[in-house]
């Protein structure tokens, strides 16, 4: 299935720098990002992707998914919340 949405966030404050069927992003805190669908995925089995630009090691993990919104969480090396340079998340599957 081709990517049927993407967004490209500032990791110090999540807002979206491009994005595609996206309707909204937000940093709730330091590292953690939610993503908000323009149209939803029909269901919440699609396959997500996240990754982060920065200067040092970081871990980016999905932490919640459903059909409209994804939440991802990004780490440094040791462990600790970080607010990485880029945040870049994408979804493939099924439009609902």
């Amino acid at each position: 299935s081709a990517i049927k949405w993407f967004a490209n966030l500032t990791g110090a404050s999540g807002a979206t720098v491009k994005s595609y069927n996206v309707s909204g992003s937000s940093r709730s805190a330091t590292g953690r990002y939610t993503i908000t669908l323009s149209s939803k995925m029909s269901d919440a089995d699609w396959v997500p992707g996240a990754c982060a630009q920065d200067t040092a090691q970081t871990t980016v993990t999905v932490t919640a998914i459903s059909t409209n919104t994804i939440s991802v969480l990004c780490e440094a090396g040791g462990g600790a919340d970080k607010d990485p340079t880029q945040v870049y998340v994408w979804g493939m599957g099924d439009l609902g």
